[in-house]
């Protein structure tokens, strides 16, 4: 048997009747994918923030959002950009329309490793709870360090201070990362180039289906 992370394991255990021993965890993988931060490179202006994904409450797109929109209302060079759907969208739209410049909603986009993650430097996910999201392993595979919540199997993806910030679901706190991560862009790029290095290590495709492989095959 199989889990992508070992945070689920022990609730597999519990449902299942099963050993945790019985579990090999191999985690979820993608396709690497050459990128270079849009605004480290010049490419952009501003510090370009990003949230993929189901759009709800639980997600905390919304928190990551208002942070953006505050640390722009103070003259930082950020901005945010949120695609996906669900419940949330019109409010998603209308914190774009209210703020013009600063957030943009694109609504659902297939593919967005190709469409839409190419134009961040930092991608966020601040949910109240997580097994191991593919949106982080996508975001990763491009060399985009994470601003998360340390909830569910994320911190088994994003490593405090090597591949991204772990912080509480906490606009104070996720503003100031935000701010930490614009105003030292050689820590930026450590973060970029570590994630790069975790990833390939890790969580590329290739080495993820050799694991299942050795289970399965």
């Amino acid at each position: 048997l199989t889990s992508v992370d070992t945070y689920n394991v022990p609730i597999a255990e519990r449902l299942l009747g099963l050993p945790g021993q019985a579990f090999r965890v191999i985690p979820n993988g993608a396709p690497a994918a050459p990128h270079s931060l849009p605004f480290l490179s010049g490419a952009a202006p501003v510090l370009t923030v990003g949230h993929v994904g189901t759009l709800n409450r639980d997600k905390g797109w919304e928190v990551a959002a208002r942070a953006v929109v505050e640390l722009a209302g103070e003259g930082a060079p950020i901005a945010m950009v949120v695609a996906g759907s669900g419940p949330d969208e019109a409010r998603a739209a209308g914190l774009a329309a209210e703020h013009p410049g600063v957030v943009e909603y694109l609504g659902f986009r297939p593919d967005p490793v190709a469409t839409v993650m190419p134009r961040l430097d930092v991608f966020t996910l601040l949910s109240v709870n997580e097994g191991m999201p593919m949106a982080i392993v996508e975001a990763m595979s491009l060399g985009i360090p994470v601003v998360a919540c340390p909830s569910g199997g994320i911190p088994e993806l994003v490593r405090h201070n090597l591949t991204g910030l772990l912080v509480e679901r906490d606009g104070a706190r996720v503003k100031a990362a935000l701010g930490e991560l614009l105003a030292d862009p050689v820590r930026l790029a450590g973060l970029a180039a570590a994630t790069r290095q975790v990833f390939a290590s890790t969580f590329d495709i290739a080495r993820v289906v050799d694991e299942y492989m050795a289970v399965y095959g």
